[in-house]
């Protein structure tokens, strides 16, 4: 689906929603792509909205996951359930209404109750959509189905799950932050699954999975310039907000002065060795700031085998939790010309024990 058409598609749509501002709106909606391109289109008014989400089995997974998928992002509306009896009731009200139920799902008798309402009622699907070749949207055609799916992508994509055939995920899961991400102020984008990997001397991958906050090395991994990374880059690129600060915590429980050499945590931020740590003889919790992070940077934490060691031990000890936070850029001070130069000589000297 091309880009022009679905900036016409919301377009249009916030053309028939022209909401009033300070003002409060019921929203009238069915857990469908219509019902959701509508919502996303007036995601950003969302603090002037009070979901009515229409729905006669409340109990139904895709009806909770939309549920909760909206209360779990920042500064959600409120939702409640209705039943279509209830929504019909609303129709029929006095307060200001967004009637975004679909055209064959809404009776005459309703749509005459909607005209006799005053003017701050917005029914944005009763008549077609030139964005959908006047017709009224219909997401069991595909091309219908696409563009309604791209419109809640661009718009709101947290928004994009259940009858979006073409994204086996259910992207409710996403929308909620892991435990190892701290968001800037205000976030409220999908976050994508992320992926670790195992990587043998020659680049070969030999293994990987979902990263869920953790890594820990196979035992039969345990050998000479194997690493077991994770690439944070997906998660800088969801904060498109320009230039901002960062903090990779790193945290190792493995502690053991005899043991140094064997396994080491590495830091690379745009393909340079950021820092290095033993980690049999580094204390427990490391705070790594970074300034000046943007949108497409790289950001790799691995742990890195220094020695042939493929020991149950020595995996259980490379087990090393990461939390990624983001601040506001100026959350870290400009280093002085004294520190910048310790940090250069560590380097150095890092680089050249590797």
């Amino acid at each position: 689906m091309n880009t022009k058409s679905v900036s016409n598609a919301a377009t249009e749509l916030l053309q028939r929603l022209p909401l009033e501002n300070h003002q409060q709106y019921d929203f009238v909606f069915e857990n469908d792509l219509a019902g959701r391109a509508a919502l996303a289109v007036l995601w950003r008014h969302r603090q002037q909205l009070e979901l009515s989400l229409v729905t006669d089995e409340p109990t139904d997974r895709s009806i909770l996951a939309l549920q909760s998928a909206i209360l779990a992002v920042r500064n959600p509306p409120r939702i409640r359930l209705v039943s279509a009896a209830e929504a019909i009731e609303l129709a029929r009200t006095s307060t200001r209404l967004v009637w975004a139920l679909l055209h064959h799902r809404t009776s005459p008798a309703v749509y005459a109750a909607l005209n006799r309402r005053n003017k701050d009622t917005f029914v944005p699907y009763a008549v077609p959509l030139a964005a959908l070749g006047d017709q009224h949207p219909d997401q069991t055609d595909t091309a219908h189905e696409l563009l309604l799916r791209d419109t809640i992508r661009e718009c709101a994509g947290f928004l994009n799950f259940f009858g979006d055939r073409y994204n086996p995920f259910n992207l409710y899961e996403r929308s909620q932050f892991p435990r190892w991400f701290t968001p800037p102020p205000e976030f409220n984008a999908v976050l994508p699954p992320l992926g670790y990997a195992t990587i043998a001397p020659d680049g070969t991958r030999l293994d990987g999975g979902e990263f869920t906050g953790s890594l820990q090395m196979a035992t039969q991994h345990v050998r000479t310039d194997h690493r077991l990374q994770i690439d944070l880059g997906p998660m800088l690129e969801c904060c498109d907000i320009g230039s901002y600060d960062a903090t990779v915590q790193l945290n190792n429980e493995y502690s053991d002065p005899a043991g140094g050499g064997v396994l080491a945590i590495e830091v690379h931020h745009n393909y340079k060795r950021y820092a290095r740590w033993d980690v049999a003889t580094t204390p427990a919790q490391l705070q790594l700031p970074i300034r000046a992070v943007r949108s497409g940077d790289r950001l790799v934490v691995a742990v890195t085998a220094l020695r042939d060691n493929p020991k149950p031990s020595w995996s259980q000890a490379s087990r090393t939790n990461i939390n990624l936070h983001i601040h506001p850029r100026g959350t870290h001070r400009v280093p002085n010309i004294v520190t910048r130069a310790k940090s250069w000589l560590h380097r150095a000297r890092s680089s050249q024990g590797s």
